[in-house]
């Protein structure tokens, strides 16, 4: 009893600390009289990848529907006040979730979230922006698939857009109910879409994971950095994830200044895959390094008929001479097009008109 009663005071605070926020949108949406699109549970946190896929979504989100119709719910509104939306939303409305790296048990809060939003709004068109997949092949993970696989395949109206093979190949595996997509990134939607400046490139710029994904050695690091002293290259590390909250207020600043630093740099040397996808979108030659996952992998063939995206997936690997072609090379970087934002929005266009009434 005393439990429930400190939950209730619990989020009884949390819907007064979000009231104001939710209390404008809830206006906004009042005021559409049209179908409207719904962009539920975007970040509210420092990775800068998952706010460059935020950034991105809205931006093709407005190229297929008209602008006053398209709602950004961040996740703490949705989770504080999703039984007043449940209200709001109608059956004729579209839901957008947002892609990344985190369908699966690894980030289980977010799939968890996805879970909700999918059996809450069962007769709404649902569409997971690209994703990549990863249940770990262990009972947790069995059982967690099992529980996904239940509750997606229940909805009649949800398109999964997977952004690798491996993950598509998953997804028609254990999802054959739902409609399945194989799609690039939507953070490559970006590329020419933000205000870069053309500084003069300088240095080795190193974008390396610190969490539980991490697994290259230090030892690799530091042949990396020796190899770059004894050349006199200088170099920085940084990282695509900051320490403090980031959402709507300060997104599009926060991604432009690290997009930028990548567009400023030589070279990019990186575990993270929007560390690559970063890179290809400023046209910066990169070394990618194999992740825990697929990730990696497998979302790094996109970009196979591009020269200057490099991947390394083994710690004994000679890459001394590719560092230096990097850098001295020159790289064909013109090859890279818009052909990445055309198949996201012929794709958003060809789902926004499917009838599935």
């Amino acid at each position: 009893m005393l439990n429930e009663i400190k939950n209730f005071f619990k989020k009884f605070r949390h819907r007064l600390r979000y009231r104001k926020h939710y209390k404008i949108i809830e206006n906004e949406i009042l005021r559409c009289k049209q179908p409207k699109v719904f962009f539920i549970g975007t970040p509210e946190y420092g990775n800068l990848g998952d706010q460059a896929i935020c950034l991105a979504i809205l931006n093709l989100l407005s190229k297929v529907y008209p602008a006053d119709s398209i709602f950004e719910i961040p996740t703490s509104i949705y989770h504080n006040y999703k039984e007043d939306l449940q209200s709001l939303i109608h059956e004729t409305d579209t839901i957008y979730t947002i892609g990344g790296g985190n369908l699966g048990n690894l980030y289980i809060w977010e799939e968890k979230l996805r879970r909700d939003i999918i059996s809450r709004f069962r007769q709404n068109k649902i569409v997971i922006m690209p994703q990549s997949i990863y249940f770990t092949p262990n009972d947790l993970g069995t059982k967690e698939l099992q529980i996904s696989r239940q509750i997606y395949n229940g909805h009649k109206h949800l398109h999964l857009i997977t952004r690798d093979e491996i993950s598509c190949g998953v997804a028609q595996k254990y999802f054959d109910n739902i409609h399945i997509h194989l799609l690039p990134d939507s953070v490559l939607a970006l590329e020419d879409e933000l205000p870069l400046t053309n500084a003069e490139r300088e240095g080795v710029l190193f974008l390396l994971r610190k969490d539980k994904e991490k697994v290259l050695p230090a030892e690799q690091i530091q042949k990396i950095t020796d190899t770059l002293d004894k050349c006199n290259i200088p170099y920085r590390f940084n990282d695509t994830l900051v320490s403090y909250r980031v959402d709507g207020q300060n997104r599009s600043t926060e991604v432009i200044n690290k997009i930028q630093a990548i567009r400023n740099a030589q070279l990019v040397i990186t575990d993270r895959f929007h560390g690559v996808i970063f890179s290809v979108i400023t046209h910066t030659p990169v070394i990618a390094f194999k992740s825990f996952d697929t990730k990696i992998s497998a979302g790094i063939k996109w970009f196979s008929n591009l020269d200057f995206v490099h991947y390394i997936d083994s710690n004994n690997a000679e890459y001394a001479d590719l560092i230096t072609s990097c850098l001295t090379g020159a790289s064909n970087n013109s090859n890279v097009s818009n052909n990445y934002k055309q198949l996201l929005l012929e794709k958003l266009k060809e789902i926004s008109t499917v009838d599935e009434r």
